[in-house]
């Protein structure tokens, strides 16, 4: 049987990022390089056989979690680059969220602003607006303009990884003023 071209590519991708983390689970690795997760498990499973990484326990759900050995990790000065690189704005609002559980968008800000990836105030507004929508908040305090934000309490924490607004194709028909398709999830 020809071995996979594309497994080395995939098990670097992985090491790459899991060197990255304090620690992982299965499927956050897999959500996070977009891979399956039976395709993570194998590749992860090789490496405690190899002895590159240690088994944490048990965490969320049961998830068993592990953490790459010290002397696999690459120095922090290029771990701490290579996190700068795959974090996003909306990625450190959401771990700053999930970490305060009740806030303001002001909050979020000061808490989701690093020295190397600033936060605005009008994106932590439109997350919050987002997430608010999606049903992930609940209002503790309402806005008053001029005077103060809305206090947001986090009911829904769905994991490590930040919802996201998607758009959604449909076909409009203006001679008839309505939606003529739309896709079976949404109907």
């Amino acid at each position: 049987m020809a071995s996979n071209p594309y497994a080395n590519r995939t098990q670097v991708k992985c090491w790459n990022l899991a060197t990255t983390l304090d620690q992982f689970s299965f499927l956050e690795l897999a959500a996070k390089t977009k891979l399956a997760p039976g395709t993570v498990t194998k590749i992860v499973k090789g490496w405690v056989d190899e002895g590159k990484v240690d088994a944490c326990g048990k965490g969320y759900k049961g998830r068993l979690y592990f953490r790459v050995k010290n002397e696999h990790r690459p120095p922090k000065v290029v771990r701490e680059e290579r996190l700068k690189q795959t974090r996003t704005p909306h990625d450190l609002m959401w771990e700053a969220m999930r970490g305060l559980g009740q806030f303001t968008p002001r909050d979020v800000v000061a808490h989701a602003t690093t020295d190397w990836l600033a936060v605005n105030e009008d994106d932590a507004r439109d997350f919050c607006r987002l997430l608010l929508k999606g049903g992930y908040f609940k209002v503790v305090e309402k806005a008053i303009p001029g005077k103060r934000e809305a206090t947001y309490r986090l009911r829904r924490n769905t994991g490590p990884l930040p919802p996201r607004e998607r758009r959604v194709t449909v076909v409009y028909d203006p001679n008839l003023n309505e939606i003529t398709h739309m896709p079976e999830a949404l109907a």
